[in-house]
């Protein structure tokens, strides 16, 4: 508790009890439409777009993030479904997944996993910018297996994207399936008796 310095009169002071809340790391960025988000404190790099509250109550509201989530600002949406879509992608996750701190994701992912700048006049960037839009629709909607098919083609963008073949993509692929089950699996404690 911080205390403040109140003046009763010339000669006498009291100190009173103060509630002080601070905002840190603020700027232009947190008032954004749209955001890629992701979890900082997290085993896995897992995306999503955050754009505008809609209420009826409500208009013209921008969302501002919690301060444990890792944010890229945008002025356009399709602009940020395209690197949310690239972000979520087995090749960009797997990189992510090589070299991270198991439980800690910041924005130094964007130095290693290598975005191409946006561009609307390129169909495969509008491509996953549009899957990216579904599959958050999808997700909305609780439909798992649409979302695997839209990942599915997410995946095969992505690998059109960074020039993979369909042998590399597949042993990424693979290697994420892998990772997943290990971390999922406990270890078998046996008793010697």
């Amino acid at each position: 508790m911080l205390l403040g310095l109140v003046s009763l009169n010339s000669k006498n002071w009291l100190f009173l009890p103060r509630n002080i809340s601070s905002l840190f790391e603020t700027g232009e960025f947190l008032v954004k439409p749209y955001k890629v988000v992701w979890k900082s404190i997290a085993t896995e790099l897992c995306c999503a777009v955050q754009g505008a509250f809609k209420h009826e109550l409500l208009t013209n509201t921008i969302v501002i993030p919690d301060h444990k989530l890792v944010i890229i600002p945008f002025e356009d949406s399709v602009e940020a479904h395209y690197v949310c879509g690239c972000l979520n992608s087995s090749p960009a996750r797997f990189v992510a997944s090589t070299y991270i701190v198991s439980t800690q994701i910041s924005t130094h992912i964007l130095e290693y996993i290598k975005v191409p700048k946006f561009s609307e006049s390129n169909p495969l960037h509008l491509q996953i910018a549009e899957i990216s839009e579904q599959c958050h629709e999808q997700t909305s909607n609780r439909n798992i297996e649409q979302v695997l098919n839209l990942e599915a083609d997410l995946d095969r963008c992505a690998s059109k994207l960074w020039k993979l073949t369909d042998k590399e993509l597949k042993a990424i692929q693979d290697a994420l399936i892998n990772s997943q089950k290990s971390k999922n699996s406990k270890p078998k404690i046996v008793d010697e008796d």
